[in-house]
């Protein structure tokens, strides 16, 4: 029994392959997935381009060491189960391989609905991808092919939220360093505009404006969101005043952004925090840099540090409330459209689209490797 996965070379990423990986035997405790969809944004580029110094190729390992499955977020349904707690026919969202399916070995409970994948080789890794949901039944289907039903949402918006909303807690707990100005690049990606959102949300505290930073392609776009305060372009940051104080969400990875906005506000900049990989052919550090030194934020690690601070119940409710709120907001605005991508070699055009950065902002891309030959006999 085989899973067709979409795999990278580990050493150049712009390098792919759909792969028949065999599936491993049910673990005692385990649940064998069909993985029914999942969302593939810039986010999962990231994934790739960070899945050696963040251990990203390590959550769903190939026998060939020298390629990496690309992770994902999504909905899989339990085809086999050899826990009690969880049933056949149940419908869970997680972390999961872009693949056809998956095997997880299902630990404690942390709450009646959420479980925490207990294989051996993921304990070392960041928890926060170690959680996985049961959901209720399948949701209703959506009105039209380009429309997202609630398990879409989930898959597009839910990990990137919660991104967007610890770093709008810690902005908000650090006064935004004393800055003037939130400067936000990638302005576009759903993760940037859901923290300025968050931000907007923010209850006590400063007010601190929002300045999204984006491609002249995607300004319309942008300032339609109606959550930034202001909208400059990647050749225009130089019209922000330079004795403005700014905290920098670096989304993009672009090193010539990251020391133009550096040189252009020099002391003024007050924090300057490396997220995302949207550009992720133009990285690198710059060093000496005027200003604030840039420092990578990791979700993961401020959010088991608040989780531990809070305690699970009072977290999960904060969480709760701030996730409503934001997908009554994107529902009501409808920022995107779904596009659908089914099979190996339609997933594979789409990552390279995505690396080529030709996905337009308003589609929200659900892909499904099932029906693709049929490999997974499930």
């Amino acid at each position: 029994m085989t899973s067709l996965a979409l795999a990278v070379a580990r050493a150049d990423i712009t390098r792919t392959r759909a792969v028949a990986v065999p599936q491993a035997r049910l673990p005692a405790g385990g649940v064998r997935l069909r993985v029914e969809k999942f969302a593939f944004t810039a986010n999962n580029v990231s994934y790739a381009g960070a899945g050696e110094s963040l251990a990203y190729f390590s959550f769903f390992p190939l026998a060939d060491a020298a390629w990496g499955v690309v992770p994902v977020w999504g909905v899989a349904v339990v085809v086999d189960s050899a826990d009690a707690r969880v049933r056949v026919g149940q419908r869970v969202y997680g972390f999961f391989p872009a693949a056809q399916a998956a095997v997880l070995q299902v630990g404690r409970f942390v709450d009646g609905v959420t479980f925490v994948d207990a294989t051996p080789h993921r304990r070392e890794l960041p928890s926060a991808y170690n959680a996985y949901t049961l959901l209720d039944a399948p949701p209703p289907a959506a009105a039209s092919q380009d429309g997202a039903d609630a398990e879409d949402v989930l898959c597009l918006y839910r990990p990137l939220f919660l991104t967007s909303w610890i770093l709008a807690v810690w902005l908000a707990e650090h006064d935004a360093f004393g800055a003037d100005a939130v400067l936000i690049s990638s302005a576009s990606s759903k993760t940037s505009y859901g923290l300025a959102y968050a931000l907007r949300q923010a209850s006590g505290g400063r007010r601190v404006k929002t300045v999204g930073i984006t491609s002249g392609r995607s300004r319309g776009f942008v300032v339609d969101l109606g959550v930034y305060d202001e909208v400059v372009t990647y050749d225009a940051v130089r019209s922000v005043p330079p004795g403005t104080r700014v905290a920098y969400i670096d989304m993009s990875g672009s090193a010539a952004v990251l020391k133009d906005l550096h040189t252009h506000f020099g002391e003024n900049v007050a924090a300057s925090c490396m997220v995302g990989q949207s550009h992720w052919d133009a990285g690198g550090r710059p060093k000496g840099l005027p200003g604030a030194k840039p420092k990578f934020f990791f979700a993961p690690t401020h959010i088991n540090a608040l989780r531990r601070r809070l305690g699970n119940d009072a977290f999960t409710k904060r969480v709760a409330a701030a996730w409503g709120g934001y997908v009554a907001h994107v529902q009501r605005r409808g920022w995107v459209a779904v596009r659908r991508v089914r099979g190996g070699d339609a997933l594979q055009a789409l990552y390279r689209e995505f690396l080529a950065n030709a996905v337009p902002p308003e589609a929200g891309c659900i892909a499904t490797l099932q029906g693709d030959g049929d490999r997974a006999k499930l």
